[in-house]
């Protein structure tokens, strides 16, 4: 490796050990199906989901989605929507970074 792989390396494991929880990897798979880009129009994609629009994908209680976006959000794998607290969506650059090993 060379030096300057090495903290996208270490972020990639931690980003890695986060998506093993099934809570956590059920929340991700919700906001990337959500907010994808690659939906077609006919398709209700939007740029973020709210905590009740993961409530409502996910069928998880509200304390469960909170936990697996605090885990999320400190992996550095989510982005929170400018202004607002409570809407997120995948942090693209992150999610490379943790592909690119």
């Amino acid at each position: 490796l060379a030096v300057n792989e090495v903290p996208v390396t270490v972020m990639g494991a931690a980003k890695n050990k986060v998506l093993a929880d099934p809570v956590t990897l059920l929340v991700f798979s919700a906001i990337v199906v959500s907010t994808s880009s690659a939906l077609s129009q006919n398709t209700c994609g939007t740029s973020y989901i709210s905590l009740y629009g993961l409530e409502k994908a996910t069928s998880l209680q509200q304390s469960a989605v909170k936990g697996a976006v605090r885990r999320l959000k400190k992996a550095g794998l989510l982005e929170t929507l400018p202004h607002e607290r409570g809407s997120w969506r995948v942090n693209e650059t992150a999610l490379a970074a943790t592909l690119v090993l």
